[in-house]
């Protein structure tokens, strides 16, 4: 990786426009890693734009600089102007970027930075991928001094957001001491981690109440109560006034079950698609599962996507993660 890191640095000093961009619906990790990214390289004097095919979520819109993240309209034209170079943070499958996708491709030069399992042939002329980091922000804590940049309160701050979502608020197992030595640090360089905390998590829309009511109603228990179901169809969403944005965490909700080690929550936030968030806790390797269905992610948080109804959803999904659990 350290001659990736290098390239990276040398794509970046020899590019005078850079275009910085993640994967659809954005979490916490996605967003702070492109504001991060994109300040740290304004600082250099670049010309940075930040693209996305979704807008920012209402709970991360107390980061600085939000509203700059261009959101790419769905009718977009093909891009007229080719950066010098692009770089995809938090992703490493160039479909994950949604309408975000061609413009990236279209770089002279693409950069992934990302802590996700890359594929065995993942994209980019330079990658700096490491599974074993908890965040992408992380890894971005670790790689700005070699890029020559320095890390403001503003960047600390988008970093230690990143860093806080991917580990639950340091209560996942990724969380190492590696995660807790950056999360330090960046407090000590003027990071707010109550405010991230309360904005985050702690802050919620009456849609996304009404939509926890509904899955909890929905919750079912299999496999001796081992795994947990839910699923919030389009009706509840209609019903509740919300977006598939006020859904976030709901399944971490329904795993709380203290005999569930799996849990996956089921949405359908438009007519015709389903998308799944799955959770596992120690060894029970969800993202294997979400593989099978063209999904992906980590082996505790991973998530997938069916052209289905919610039943034929269902139906193909749970009998893999009994599997998942009976062979683990």
């Amino acid at each position: 990786m350290l001659e990736h890191i290098t390239a990276l640095k040398q794509a970046i000093d020899g590019a005078k426009s850079i275009l910085v961009a993640s994967h659809q619906h954005p979490d916490g990790d996605a967003i702070g890693a492109v504001l991060a990214l994109k300040a740290g390289l304004e600082a250099l004097g670049k010309q940075v734009t930040a693209v996305s095919s979704d807008r920012v979520p209402n709970n991360l819109r107390f980061l600085p600089d939000w509203e700059s993240i261009q959101v790419i309209a769905e009718d977009a034209p093909p891009p007229q102007q080719v950066a010098d170079l692009a770089i995809m943070v938090d992703v490493s499958v160039v479909a994950r970027l949604g309408r975000a996708a061609p413009f990236l491709e279209a770089a002279k030069t693409l950069a992934v930075v990302d802590h996700h399992q890359p594929s065995d042939d993942p994209p980019g002329d330079i990658r700096v991928i490491d599974p074993k980091a908890s965040a992408t922000c992380l890894i971005l804590y670790l790689i700005l001094p070699e890029l020559g940049i320095d890390n403001t309160p503003a960047i600390a701050q988008c970093l230690l957001t990143g860093i806080a979502t991917d580990t639950g608020s340091f209560r996942f197992g990724n969380t190492d001491p590696i995660s807790l030595d950056a999360a330090s640090h960046l407090v000590a360089l003027g990071a707010n981690l109550t405010q991230i905390n309360e904005e985050v998590w702690e802050k919620k829309p009456l849609s996304a109440i009404n939509l926890l009511r509904a899955a909890l109603n929905h919750m079912e228990l299999h496999s001796s109560g081992q795994i947990a179901t839910s699923y919030l169809a389009n009706d509840d969403y209609a019903a509740a006034g919300a977006t598939d944005e006020d859904s976030e965490g709901i399944v971490n909700e329904i795993g709380r079950v203290r005999t569930v080690m799996i849990s996956a929550m089921f949405r359908e936030p438009k007519p015709g698609k389903i998308r799944v968030s799955v959770r596992s806790r120690g060894a029970y390797d969800v993202s294997a599962v979400c593989r099978l269905f063209g999904g992906g992610g980590h082996v505790n948080a991973a998530g997938c996507t069916f052209d289905t109804s919610m039943e034929e959803a269902i139906a193909a999904l749970l009998p893999a993660l009994e599997e998942c659990l009976a062979s683990s």
